[in-house]
């Protein structure tokens, strides 16, 4: 019996690739929605026209858009999402992303979230530990990021990015700095970090940095340190950043910071 809790919409060009060897079929091709297991057992060939997954039914309906290609929003959400949490409770699949309390450099984020999937994020407050977080409940995103993590999103570096080109390998890096990196409040040291208890992530991380030579120092503690403004300023000019504060910080130190 295949399981009907996850469906999937097609391009409308490649519903009639799909066989009728029973009646319910026909209900799914003029529907345009279509088991997953269907296609993965059936038709994997049309996997790469798949444009929507969903699940439920009436009010509980919920539905993603698939990004028809790998780009650089996606990497860097993927980075982002270093701060963030998949959980199912409840019977209920939520995806989160944690900022502080002022939800800066989130707000930015609700857009990615919108044009890659055409979902709406919701930004709620969590006073008790100061912080703020966008949130959804949605078991197909659940399950597609799930699977670009290779159903571990604190360990290691997603297979889909060890094995992606430079530019988006840098989206990625981008992404992590601005969720996990850290930036001192004062400028009596020219040093930033990335934060990760995953030595594999930071030492990902060493090696693509390298690739725009930019020099990071031993990693130890948890921590990939960059040193002396030369190297912070360099990867300040290569690296593109959402997050306010941490672009306002970098500004103020290497501004604080004497050449040399």
């Amino acid at each position: 019996m295949l399981n009907l809790e996850i469906r999937v919409e097609l391009e409308p060009e490649y519903i009639k690739e799909i066989s009728v060897y029973r009646r319910r079929v026909y209900k799914w091709r003029r529907l345009n929605s279509f088991p997953l297991e269907l296609i993965f057992d059936k038709n994997r060939n049309l996997l790469k026209y798949v444009i929507y997954i969903k699940s439920g039914r009436g009010s509980a309906h919920s539905k993603i858009k698939i990004p028809t290609t790998f780009n650089k929003d996606l990497a860097y959400l993927l980075g982002a999402m270093r701060d963030g949490s998949l959980i199912y409770s409840g019977g209920k699949h939520f995806i989160r992303l944690y900022d502080s309390s002022d939800a800066t450099w989130i707000r930015n984020i609700e857009n990615i979230f919108e044009n890659l999937f055409e979902i709406k994020m919701h930004l709620r407050q969590q006073k008790k530990i100061n912080c703020a977080y966008l949130d959804i409940s949605s078991k197909p995103l659940y399950h597609f990021l799930s699977i670009l993590f290779n159903g571990c999103i604190h360990k290691g570096v997603p297979e889909i990015i060890e094995t992606a080109p430079l530019h988006l390998q840098k989206a990625y890096i981008e992404g992590f700095f601005d969720a996990e990196g850290h930036v001192p409040h004062t400028t009596k040291k020219c040093r930033i970090d990335f934060t990760q208890n995953d030595r594999d992530s930071l030492e990902f991380i060493k090696k693509v940095l390298e690739s725009f030579d930019i020099k990071s120092a031993k990693i130890s503690n948890h921590l990939l340190p960059i040193c002396g403004k030369e190297n912070i300023e360099n990867f300040y000019n290569k690296f593109i950043f959402l997050n306010p504060l941490k672009t306002k910080r970098i500004k103020l130190l290497l501004k604080a910071t004497p050449s040399g």
